[in-house]
C-alpha cells in the first residue's frame, strides 16, 4: 500500500473510533465511506463490503438517502470485482431507484454507468451466450448514462460533465470492443481522450490510454500501444497512484515482449517488481512473467547461432510455450509451427 494511503487510512481509523466514541453517526458514516475506499482501491474488497455497508445502515439510522444511494453503489462496486454480479445489480438498482426518487440526476447518472460497468464484467466473465446477453445490457445502461449527463449539465462544472460523458464513451468502447466491432470501439476510445486530454482528467486519461493500448496490442500495432501505454504510466504517476504504475509497467512488459524487445520487458517487470503494493497481478505471478521473459531473451540468442535442427526446434517450443505462459497466442503459435 502507498505509504500516503497507509496514513490517510490509518487517520480514518482513528477518527471513526472518536466518531463512534461520541456518537457521530453522521461523521462515522462519511469515514467509513473514506475507509471502504482505500480497501477497494487494493483489492480488500471484502473489508471494503463491510465499511460501506456500515455507512449504508448508518445512513438509513439518519435518513439520509442519498447517503444510503451512495453506500449502495459502492456495496455493489465491490461485490461486483468479487464477481458477485447478482448480488451487485440489485444494489446498484436500489442506488438508481433512490437516486430517481430524491430527484438527485448525478446519482442517478451514476447508477446508470455502475449498472453498465458491471453487466460488462458479466460480459466479460460469462461464456459466449450469456455474455451477449450482458454486452446488450451494459450498451442500454451506458446510453442511459450518456442521456442522464444532459439533466446535470447545468448544475455541475463542465470539467466534471465532460468526465461523464468521457468515461461512458470509454465505456461504449469497451463495449464495442468485446463484440469484436474494433472501428467503433477505437471510435469511442478516441472521443474518450479528447475529453480528457483537453480538461486534463488524469485519471481519465490513464483509463483511455491503457485501453487503447490493449485494443492496439491485439491489432498488433505495438509502437501505438506502446506510446498509449507511456501516457498512461506518466498519468499514473501524476496521481501517484502505485497500482496503477505497477499494472502499467507489466502491460507494457507484455507489449514489448511480443516486438520482441525482452530486455526492455524485463526492466520494465523489474519496475513493476519495486512497487510493493497490492494489486490484480500477484507478486508469484510477476516473477513467472519475468522467467518466461527471460527464457524467450536466452532461446532468441541461441536462435542467432544454433543450426542443429533438433536444438533450433526445441529453442522455438521454449519460445511458443513461455509466449503462451504471457497470454501471447499469436506469437505462440507462430512459433509452435517452427518447431
Amino acid at each position: 500500500m502507498d505509504p500516503e494511503d497507509v496514513k490517510d487510512l490509518e487517520k480514518y481509523i482513528r477518527d471513526k473510533r472518536r466518531a463512534e466514541a461520541k456518537c457521530n453517526l453522521s461523521e462515522v458514516a462519511q469515514l467509513c465511506n473514506c475507509i471502504g475506499e482505500i480497501y477497494s482501491k487494493y483489492g480488500r474488497y471484502e473489508d471494503a463490503v463491510q465499511e460501506h455497508s456500515q455507512e449504508r445502515y448508518l445512513s438509513e439510522t439518519l435518513g439520509d438517502k442519498i447517503g444510503e444511494a451512495v453506500a449502495c453503489r459502492k456495496i455493489g462496486e465491490n461485490l461486483c470485482s468479487q464477481g458477485l454480479y447478482r448480488e451487485a445489480l440489485e444494489l446498484q438498482k436500489n442506488h438508481l431507484t433512490i437516486a430517481r426518487e430524491c430527484g438527485n440526476h448525478i446519482e442517478e447518472q451514476r447508477a446508470w454507468a455502475t449498472i453498465g460497468r458491471t453487466y460488462l464484467s458479466q460480459a466479460e466473465s460469462k461464456n459466449i451466450q450469456e455474455s451477449s446477453v450482458a454486452n446488450k445490457k451494459a450498451e442500454k445502461a451506458f446510453v442511459k448514462a450518456l442521456e442522464a449527463c444532459d439533466k446535470v449539465k447545468a448544475s455541475v462544472k463542465p470539467a466534471e460533465y465532460m468526465s461523464m460523458k468521457g468515461r461512458v464513451y470509454l465505456n461504449l468502447g469497451l463495449v464495442f470492443d468485446l463484440r469484436g466491432n474494433l472501428k467503433d470501439s477505437a471510435d469511442m476510445m478516441k472521443r474518450a481522450v479528447v475529453i480528457a486530454e483537453k480538461f486534463k482528467l488524469y485519471e481519465e486519461s490513464y483509463l483511455c490510454h491503457g485501453s487503447l493500448a490493449s485494443l492496439y496490442l491485439r491489432g498488433c500495432q505495438f509502437s501505438q500501444a506502446l506510446r498509449s501505454l507511456d501516457v498512461a504510466l506518466t498519468m499514473a504517476e501524476k496521481l501517484r497512484n502505485k497500482v496503477w504504475e505497477r499494472e502499467t509497467y507489466i502491460q507494457k512488459a507484455t507489449v514489448l515482449a511480443n516486438c520482441a524487445d525482452f530486455l526492455t520487458a524485463k526492466h520494465c517487470l523489474k519496475k513493476a517488481h519495486k512497487i510493493k503494493v497490492e494489486s490484480d497481478v500477484s507478486e508469484e505471478k510477476l516473477v513467472k512473467m519475468f522467467h518466461c521473459v527471460n527464457k524467450m531473451q536466452e532461446a532468441s540468442q541461441d536462435l542467432q547461432t544454433k543450426t542443429n535442427e533438433k536444438e533450433l526446434a526445441k529453442l522455438y517450443e521454449v519460445m511458443a510455450d513461455s509466449a503462451a505462459e504471457l497470454g501471447n497466442y499469436t506469437q505462440a503459435i507462430e512459433n509452435y509451427l517452427k518447431v
